[in-house]
């Protein structure tokens, strides 16, 4: 992804999980479908991970793949998701966020502090 980025810790933890032997496991057994699923930091990871395998999904329009998260923070800039609309990719991606939940709204200094400020903590700075 040339524009694109995730956050580096996350993109690190990623890169660990080896895609190419999860589409040669899913061919060798004709597997249709692929589901990632992960919380809070997992779901992060779940969904670069799945972002991966649908780009690697074009070798074969037989694969679908899906990623399911729970209270997973912010890992890509804005061009992530734009990439993901423009190819569609949204469809395939779900994240249950419950509204008090501050974590997915982390690494957005502007969703943090509005959050802290609605819970009554002065902030500054």
């Amino acid at each position: 992804m040339p524009e694109e980025k995730f956050h580096t810790g996350f993109e690190e933890r990623a890169n660990t999980i080896p895609l190419e032997y999860i589409l040669q496991c899913a061919e060798k057994e004709d597997c249709k479908t692929i589901v990632t699923c992960g919380h809070s930091l997992g779901g992060a990871v779940s969904s670069i991970v799945a972002l991966g395998l649908m780009r690697s999904r074009e070798r074969t329009d037989d694969l679908h793949v899906y990623t399911i998260t729970f209270g997973a923070p912010f890992f890509g800039n804005e061009s992530v998701r734009k990439m993901c609309k423009n190819y569609k990719l949204e469809q395939n991606i779900l994240h249950y966020v419950d509204y008090k939940d501050i974590v997915p709204g982390l690494l957005s200094l502007d969703h943090t502090t509005n959050i802290l400020k609605s819970r009554g903590l002065q902030v500054t700075g």
